[in-house]
């Protein structure tokens, strides 16, 4: 026992501090869509950041005020803790320096600590069966090897929502159906499409035991975040079932209608699945031959049905299908397909 103790120890500080070595500080739209909401609250006690809106095209216009256009979970995750470290002292005069420490900050609280998390579970769950040095492999390379890694201590929103999406599920199977719709509705209230993968497990739970209560608590369970996602929609723009997507930058003019969602399209699909440009085959390669093996020895124990009811075959391929109809599908500024980050943690763990 106090060798695997030992041996948890080791692999929690190591991989701590893997995950934390390069913060990512620097600024790009996305991630300082989430950050300057958070600058400017600690600076002056409001959400809006007119002040900095040069600094990013992720930005909403609304009544006049520069806003986050991004779904809000991880800016309400991170801004006390922001302001306990300005309470602490450690913001300064000059802004961007502060803006630097809140990214850091949010890369390491909503996508370093949730992916340490999960490889630690997946490390723990193989010393059970059988504590060999080989573990510390199996439980970070399959994370390590690809794309996603590089996000790892960036302040996006898909490792967290990918991290959310597995909770929901374990949650889902073990019939805790009030806390699976919690968490499924903080993955929308984190990334808004990855709601399509507790969505498709709810469906596939209902066709196995065609219980409808099952619905009914998972929506239950869903209804304090969304109610929280209404206030906060009604007190950006005035209106309960406004995004600030409604309110873009006029160079994302496209995301007005349908919020940039339309028919998938096969050169976007074959751009996410095995073009050297974004496909997730060539940026996660343990990917295809994870699906190949699981597909096979599935197919020799099970029907068709069972096949189609498995927890990732059809939805990881109709989430595909979904961003590839985005208009934005290859991410804009990004490495490998980063839409595609939540329901490949789901495979990896999985």
């Amino acid at each position: 026992m106090q060798l695997k103790n030992n041996g948890l120890f080791v692999f929690v500080i190591s991989i701590a501090v893997l995950v934390s070595w390069f913060p990512d500080y620097l600024f790009n739209y996305n991630t300082l869509s989430r950050a300057l909401p958070i600058v400017s609250y600690c600076e002056s006690g409001h959400l809006y950041f007119d002040k900095y809106e040069s600094l990013t095209g992720d930005r909403s216009y609304i009544n006049g005020h520069v806003y986050s256009d991004k779904a809000p979970l991880p800016v309400f995750i991170v801004l006390p803790m922001a302001k306990l470290i300005q309470s602490a002292g450690f913001f300064s005069s000059d802004p961007n320096e502060n803006i630097k420490l809140v990214l850091t900050l949010g890369g390491y609280v909503i996508s370093a600590l949730p992916l340490l998390i999960l490889m630690t579970i997946l490390f723990q769950y193989l010393e059970k069966d059988n504590s060999n040095w080989k573990n510390y492999w199996l439980a970070t390379l399959p994370f390590m090897s690809c794309f996603c890694w590089i996000y790892n201590a960036s302040f996006y929103g898909h490792i967290f929502a990918g991290f959310l999406v597995i909770l929901c599920y374990y949650f889902l199977e073990k019939r805790k159906l009030y806390l699976a719709g919690l968490l499924a509705s903080f993955v929308f209230l984190t990334e808004y499409p990855p709601i399509l993968l507790p969505v498709f497990w709810l469906l596939q739970l209902f066709i196995r035991e065609r219980k409808s209560n099952h619905v009914l608590q998972f929506g239950i369970g869903a209804v304090p975040a969304l109610i929280g996602l209404l206030a906060y929609n009604y007190f950006i723009t005035g209106h309960l079932f406004t995004l600030g997507y409604d309110y873009v930058d006029p160079a994302f003019e496209t995301m007005k209608t349908n919020y940039g969602f339309s028919w998938p399209k096969p050169d976007a699909f074959w751009g996410l699945t095995f073009s050297l440009y974004r496909g997730i085959f060539v940026y996660a390669p343990i990917l295809l031959p994870v699906i190949i093996l699981s597909v096979w020895k599935f197919s020799k124990l099970a029907s068709f049905k069972a096949f189609i009811l498995h927890a990732w075959y059809v939805p990881f391929f109709a989430y595909i299908i979904l961003i590839s109809g985005y208009f934005m599908w290859n991410g804009g500024w990004a490495y490998g397909p980063r839409h595609l980050i939540p329901p490949l943690l789901f495979i990896l763990f999985y």
